[in-house]
């Protein structure tokens, strides 16, 4: 399939994509700023073998996922402490809480894309 026939299934999310680490200033954490970039998605309800494969904490969040032909990003830890992507979609932020990234072209990837679960931020 062209993107061009998934068109009717994707529609513009907003990706903030925050910016290296905050800082300390003044003794007071201050988060890092922010990017947001229009990108298009496919936003779904996980299926329950999906939901089965996440930790037990985990399922009682809001969860979807999205299918999207830009990389998405999760927190990490460690001297590059980032935090997540975070998908805008209907008026609601979801958190980056897994990906599965699809993006080298191979023998058994015909469209590169990323997979994501994303859990809504306000609720828990």
């Amino acid at each position: 399939m062209s993107t061009l026939q998934l068109d009717g299934f994707f529609v513009d999310v907003t990706l903030r994509r925050p910016d290296s680490g905050g800082t300390y200033a003044k003794g007071e954490w201050q988060d890092a700023s922010s990017t947001d970039t229009i990108i298009k998605g496919s936003i779904q309800p996980l299926s329950g073998n999906e939901l089965l494969q996440l930790e037990e904490g985990e399922r009682t969040r809001e969860l979807r996922k999205i299918y999207t032909f830009e990389e998405l990003k999760t927190a990490s830890e460690g001297a590059d402490q980032t935090e997540s992507d975070i998908i805008i979609y209907n008026g609601q932020e979801y958190e980056v809480i897994k990906t599965l990234p699809y993006l080298d072209p191979g023998p058994y990837i015909e469209l590169p894309h990323c997979k994501a679960i994303i859990a809504r931020k306000d609720k828990s």
